[in-house]
């Protein structure tokens, strides 16, 4: 935003006349601060701090030129920093022991809502979920007993965890494999199993 629309849309705001502000800054006539707003001229470096105080912002307010922005550049003050617990491995590959012992805390920035609920961090071994999720990720797991249908879970099956897409067919329950070199596993009422939550974020390292 150039200069002298700035001090257009501040002026309004405050509800001051071409006159009024005029007058504040001690100028002769309005034709100065109109030549501004229209941007035939722009005002002289000493008369800016005045300026700015007559329109209760502050200087670099005034002079900041927020069409030289990045259109994507996000206010760090909306960010959200969450520390969330590590809990050991889980297998994108074939079911692995479950290891939920904790190895410390993650810092997630959230520039939105983070998520709700109860949530821990899983480091992933193996590669069944490539290329979605890659060995070393770390995953964000939200902790629910149950998953829709699609929805990506960390599952524990007679005590071995894994990380795998859920996809309910009938009355049958399978865990599908990102990678087609891995086959579906199939839960069965003889497999002890307990969806542990649902995959909320990913977290890669490059």
């Amino acid at each position: 935003m150039k200069i002298g629309t700035k001090i257009k849309q501040q002026r309004k705001k405050k509800g001051l006349t071409q006159k009024e502000l005029a007058s504040i800054l001690g100028l002769g006539g309005v034709t100065t601060v109109a030549s501004w707003e229209q941007g035939l001229s722009n005002p002289p470096a000493k008369r800016i701090p005045a300026i700015a105080d007559a329109l209760d912002i502050s200087v670099s307010e005034l002079l900041g030129n927020d069409d030289a922005k990045p259109k994507n550049l996000v206010d760090l003050a909306d960010a959200k920093v969450i520390s969330i617990p590590i809990l050991g491995t889980i297998a994108c590959g074939k079911p692995i022991f479950s290891e939920e012992n904790y190895e410390g805390h993650l810092n997630k920035v959230y520039f939105g809502d983070p998520p709700t609920g109860e949530v821990f961090a899983l480091t992933c071994q193996g590669d069944s979920m490539a290329p979605y999720i890659l060995d070393g990720d770390k995953v964000i797991v939200r902790k629910q007993e149950t998953v829709e249908n699609g929805e990506i879970a960390a599952v524990l099956i007679n005590n071995e965890a894994t990380l795998k897409t859920v996809k309910y067919v009938g009355d049958k329950t399978l865990l599908i494999p990102k990678n087609d070199a891995y086959d579906p596993l199939v839960l069965t009422p003889d497999n002890q199993n307990q969806v542990l939550g649902k995959v909320v974020s990913i977290i890669r390292d490059i």
